[in-house]
């Protein structure tokens, strides 16, 4: 272990097994920075053959090392594909609000989570949830969940190519 590393441990480290744990370094290739968190979210929209829900996954890096992550079919049947990332983002986004504490407990501030989003209507969307409202009123309240984050300044929505989208392993586990 290199002097400026922080190491999170699992249960084992008491067996000498500490490399299983996530490791914080302050030489991150991304950027990010030693206590930053970031959130990759994708899907693949209605790939189940019989119901036609669709299989959805994030993955939730602390620095850049995986904090949580996620694959699996969605419990609802959508009528699009904007509206299957939503209930995506907003599943992502109740991880985001319970992984968020790490950083607070080992000392570090708060800062705003970046979410990385391949769906532009839905970062639009999130973004201002008025300006859709008679398109989207199908979905309702159950969604302010992630306008509100917005708002509090939790998390910032972010676009990336569906290539480079991390959590595109995750919606495509379930059709192997």
């Amino acid at each position: 272990m290199r002097s400026g590393d922080w190491w999170l441990c699992s249960g084992r480290h008491a067996f000498g097994l500490c490399f299983l744990g996530i490791r914080f370094s302050q030489d991150d290739p991304k950027g990010h920075g030693i206590s930053t968190l970031s959130c990759y979210v994708d899907l693949s929209d209605g790939d189940d053959r019989i119901t036609r829900r669709s299989t959805g996954g994030y993955a939730l890096f602390f620095n850049s090392s995986p904090a949580a992550f996620q694959s699996m079919l969605q419990r609802l049947a959508t009528l699009s594909s904007c509206e299957s990332e939503r209930v995506q983002l907003s599943t992502a986004v109740q991880e985001i609000k319970h992984v968020r504490e790490l950083p607070q407990l080992l000392g570090f501030k708060h800062e705003a989570v970046k979410v990385f989003e391949d769906n532009q209507a839905v970062i639009c969307i999130a973004e201002s949830p008025g300006s859709s409202r008679s398109k989207t009123k199908h979905v309702g309240c159950r969604f302010a969940l992630i306008s509100e984050s917005i708002e509090a300044k939790e998390i910032i929505m972010l676009y990336i190519l569906t290539d480079d989208n991390i959590a595109d392993i995750y919606s495509d586990l379930m059709l192997a």
